[in-house]
């Protein structure tokens, strides 16, 4: 589990850092349009993501992912967490 928390939160620095108007960052910030199917509605990625960085007790994490270095310091940390 280490391994994929720690390359989700590699994959979200990478698209907080694309350009303002890239595609990337637009299909990751825009919601679809569209019926979803009945029953409890799936977990978007984001939504993941952003309760690893929640377990991890970080905060502000959209400016921290503009540093590489904290960034990846942050994502070596998600390798060796258990439990989560």
């Amino acid at each position: 589990m280490g391994v994929i928390r720690s390359t989700r939160l590699r994959w979200a620095s990478h698209v907080e850092r694309s350009e303002k108007g890239s595609l990337l960052k637009k299909i990751y910030r825009g919601k679809s349009d569209g019926r979803r199917c009945v029953g409890r509605p799936r977990k978007k990625w984001i939504e993941g993501t952003e309760e690893d960085i929640k377990q991890m007790g970080i905060r502000a994490w959209r400016r921290k992912t503009q540093d590489r270095r904290e960034w990846a310091s942050i994502a070596r940390q998600a390798l060796f967490l258990q439990g989560m």
